[in-house]
């Protein structure tokens, strides 16, 4: 479930930025996620998620990701071409570490406000 939503959120972003092609963005109108339950596709991104949630070390996560998700981006975004799903995965990097610091946010307001008065 949450998995969905970050995919769906970063191709929503890819979507809606006019900086890349109309051809690229149209490719994303028309790509529906399927959720990955049960495969090793799902259990990779699931170890970095929890990895990442674990430690909070953005380097190491970004390091382990991008040996792991690009290079088989067209295995984990079935229906994409290579370069669509390639920047879907570089999109859904950013997106699950914006997901992980509002979840932590959310389990520990006090360490995430805002200290600017």
């Amino acid at each position: 479930m949450v998995l969905a939503e970050i995919v769906n959120a970063a191709v929503n972003k890819v979507k809606e930025n006019e900086v890349f092609h109309p051809d690229l963005r149209d490719e994303f109108k028309r790509y529906e996620y399927g959720q990955l339950t049960e495969t090793e596709e799902f259990s990779v991104f699931k170890i970095l998620f929890d990895g990442y949630l674990k430690n909070g070390d953005r380097e190491k996560f970004y390091e382990k990701y991008y040996a792991q998700i690009p290079l088989k981006s067209t295995s984990f975004f079935g229906g994409l071409s290579r370069n669509a799903a390639t920047l879907l995965a570089i999109e859904v990097a950013d997106t699950m570490l914006a997901h992980c610091k509002h979840m932590k946010s959310l389990l520990c307001p006090e360490r995430y406000q805002d200290n600017r008065h």
